[in-house]
């Protein structure tokens, strides 16, 4: 997949965007780039976005799939993560970070998906 650079945002009548990059959070994920991720972030992009056009991906599973190890790194300490999300082939991030041999983003994931203090499922098989 390609993804473009960051683009330029529009100039404002008053001239107070000049200059400035518009980030996209997808684009971050492909490209490790941590600094966009978080610039994504403070202009109100998620990580639980999907991309209907490829597949219902995540930025989370996008990274898994480039290898992105220092974007999922920050990815995992933000609250609008959720490393359940699937994507349209069924797929976890995870699934995508293990089949491509990343294990230091396979156990950040893990660490994320089962916490310290997950106490595992509930007697009788329900959780």
């Amino acid at each position: 997949m390609s993804y473009g650079p960051m683009k330029r945002i529009s100039q404002q009548q008053d001239g107070s965007e000049r200059g400035r990059l518009n980030p996209d959070i997808f684009h971050a994920a492909a490209t490790n780039n941590t600094e966009e991720l978080q610039s994504a972030l403070r202009l109100g992009q998620r990580l639980d976005e999907r991309k209907p056009a490829m597949l219902g991906m995540t930025p989370a599973h996008v990274a898994c799939l480039n290898s992105s190890v220092e974007f999922m790194a920050a990815a995992c300490s933000e609250p609008s993560l959720d490393p359940w999300m699937r994507d349209g082939n069924g797929y976890l991030p995870f699934d995508h970070a293990a089949a491509r041999g990343d294990k230091v983003t396979a156990k950040a994931l893990l660490s994320v998906m089962y916490p310290q203090n997950w106490a595992g499922p509930a007697p009788g098989g329900s959780s």
